[in-house]
């Protein structure tokens, strides 16, 4: 509880030190539509970027989250980042794709805590071709707060 009270005040607090757009503003007004991949043999759901959402496309974004623990998945060496703690992220059946995001660091990354959650800044990269991936990653990321 106290976690989600410290993630409350930080999301309210973010216009007021941030001159950069929240990302999970920007990711929330993304469309998804059910795409079939022949590579996977099966439907994906998958962004259709509004105008509005590509001109973010490059920009520097801020983006207040929590670490989800990857591990070894199938080789996956990123950072990803969730609007929501570990128990209630996207890749748990809470919630969806607009929920989470890749981070490529500018620097070696430090060891996170997956229960706290972490403001980072970095240019904002859409994707919707290229299914190894999200739909939405930070690049050049640096890590601005705890």
């Amino acid at each position: 509880m106290k976690n989600i009270i410290i993630a409350l005040a930080i999301f309210a607090a973010l216009p007021a030190f941030s001159q950069h757009q929240n990302a999970w503003d920007i990711f929330s007004q993304t469309e998804f539509q059910k795409t079939f991949s022949k590579e996977l043999g099966m439907f994906m759901t998958w962004p259709k970027f509004s105008d509005d959402i590509l001109k973010w496309q490059g920009k520097e974004v801020t983006i207040v989250g929590y670490i989800i623990p990857t591990g070894e998945a199938g080789g996956f060496d990123g950072i990803i980042i969730s609007k929501y703690p570990y128990a209630m992220c996207f890749f748990c059946g809470k919630a969806g794709a607009e929920s989470v995001a890749e981070l490529r660091m500018k620097e070696k990354a430090p060891d996170f805590d997956m229960d706290k959650p972490y403001v980072f800044k970095g240019k904002l990269l859409l994707n919707d071709s290229d299914f190894d991936q999200l739909n939405f990653i930070l690049t050049e990321v640096e890590l601005t707060g705890l």
